[in-house]
């Protein structure tokens, strides 16, 4: 595991949403917490998405505005988008 990869897992534990880079990894790590810890973590990704967003409007209208793309692909890029932002240090 790089060095990269291990600083953003650790910088996701401390804001408090799932360290996973993965649909697989994050699947699993959802599967194992208890109702409640899922719904914090995903509130407290949601605000993390938010304001990825609200900086960026660019990328909002192109993750939310296009019709052909699934719910599915929707929430796989806007987890992309979070990570990315994470490893970026813009977050």
């Amino acid at each position: 595991m790089s060095a990269c990869l291990i600083k953003t897992k650790i910088k996701m534990i401390e804001l408090g949403i799932a360290p996973a880079i993965t649909a697989f990894e994050l699947t699993q790590m959802l599967d194992s917490m208890s109702p409640i810890e899922r719904r914090k973590a995903n509130r407290k990704f949601r605000k993390i998405w938010k304001k990825i967003e609200k900086n960026d409007p660019e990328n909002r209208g192109f993750l939310m505005n296009h019709k052909e793309f699934s719910e599915r692909l929707k929430k796989r890029n806007r987890c992309v988008m979070v990570v990315k932002s994470i490893i970026d240090g813009n977050y």
